[in-house]
């Protein structure tokens, strides 16, 4: 299916503010993305081998779980390049199920969301999570919109920025409502986007995105320094991540087409939350799936396995273990062993703790010791939520308990 622009709906204020691809987390105003992904991480979309359609949805999704640890995902687009390329809400549920079947390894919890809810972008990068979301384009790169899916690498109440599939090694930054209008389909006037099949006519973005519930890596524990620019070309290169690799499928050509995302399928979708493939309430996604965790400290053991954990740890940090010639070890400034830091603000936790050996009296004492547990949250549920699916979903995903109250969507 090939897709054309229609052009006539694209035109913008005479001063929109430019869209800048920066070749480094940080944008022309010296603000550090919350995502900052090394370069050399970030991996190129290509086409599938059956039909050439695009993988730019389960390349985003590829893309998050590296940053999230989430390992038995880094071989999920060399998989999918072997299967019907274009993707679609009910389609990513059917894939990582499968793929994760063919692996021998459980599927990872993450929620979706369609129709352009902003809270939910803003509260999974408060979380320093990546999100994947669709793109529509129209940026100077685009010459028109595109039906694509991108990773959000940065949301404040001012600006944005994505890491794009179709270029990677930058950071393409903009104000923060042509990044919503973009994920959403709009034109910085707030006209629909549209791309023509023939005598069809689709609308691009809808708003959808998918984020891994998986904790985010540690945080740094100084600020930042700015890295100075560096070509791609220079990059240090990582197997299945590597910028100059020849696809084993050319990928699409930039332009006003289809990059993966099937618009037939995503207009047609009348979820808005679901966790795992089964639908939820906005009050469930909030509360008891995305909940707002930003205030945990950070455990990360480097070289060593993660033993049993007790509650007051295991409910009060976010808990990582990398090898020890993991990226995000140097990435992250961390050493072999336990390292407890701080919660993170803008990506900085100053560090609390390092010891060679797990020792759990130690690290709840560094915490304040183990505090009773909160009584559990309370969450609007719908008949759909109490479904005995859907709370199998819940508890596949370890969601923790929460107190039920019956109420609409």
């Amino acid at each position: 299916m090939r897709f054309l622009t229609c052009a006539c709906l694209l035109a913008l204020p005479l001063s929109a503010p430019a869209i800048d691809a920066v070749p480094r987390p940080v944008a022309p105003d010296g603000t550090f993305a919350a995502i900052d992904l090394p370069a050399a991480r970030h991996v190129r979309n290509i086409g599938s081998q059956v039909d050439r359609l695009g993988l730019c949805v389960f390349t985003s999704v590829q893309q998050a779980a590296d940053w999230h640890n989430v390992s038995q995902l880094l071989g999920f687009q060399r998989w999918m390049a072997k299967r019907p390329g274009g993707g679609y809400p009910e389609k990513l549920d059917r894939e990582l199920a499968a793929y994760c079947a063919a692996q021998a390894q459980p599927t990872p919890a993450y929620v979706q969301h369609v129709g352009g809810d902003e809270a939910f972008l803003d509260l999974a990068v408060k979380t320093g999570r990546m999100v994947s979301i669709t793109y529509a384009g129209a940026d100077g790169f685009y010459p028109g919109p595109v039906l694509h899916m991108v990773n959000l690498a940065h949301l404040d109440a001012e600006q944005g920025a994505v890491i794009d599939n179709n270029r990677p090694g930058s950071w393409v930054w903009m104000t923060r409502r042509q990044l919503l209008n973009r994920w959403r389909g709009l034109t910085d006037a707030g006209a629909a986007m549209v791309v023509r099949d023939g005598a069809q006519v689709f609308t691009v973005g809808g708003g959808w995105a998918v984020v891994l519930l998986a904790p985010p890596p540690p945080p740094y524990s100084r600020p930042r320094a700015k890295t100075p620019d560096a070509p791609v070309e220079a990059l240090p290169q990582v197997e299945n991540f590597g910028l100059l690799r020849l696809p084993e499928v050319p990928a699409p050509r930039p332009a006003g087409d289809n990059f993966g995302v099937d618009a037939t399928r995503l207009r047609a979708a009348q979820r808005k939350y679901s966790l795992n493939g089964t639908e939820v309430s906005r009050s469930v996604a909030f509360a008891a799936v995305l909940a707002d965790d930003s205030d945990r400290h950070h455990l990360t053991f480097v070289g060593l396995p993660v033993p049993p954990l007790p509650a007051g740890l295991r409910d009060r940090a976010h808990v990582q273990a990398y090898p020890v010639g993991a990226w995000e070890v140097a990435q992250f400034d961390l050493r072999p062993g336990v390292t407890l830091r701080r919660p993170a603000a803008d990506r900085v936790g100053a560090e609390v703790s390092h010891a060679a050996d797990f020792d759990a009296p130690a690290l709840l004492a560094s915490l304040g010791g183990d505090p009773p547990r909160p009584d559990p949250a309370t969450v609007t549920l719908t008949a759909d939520d109490l479904t005995p699916a859907a709370r199998a979903r819940l508890d596949a995903a370890g969601i923790g308990t929460f107190r039920v109250t019956v109420g609409a969507k």
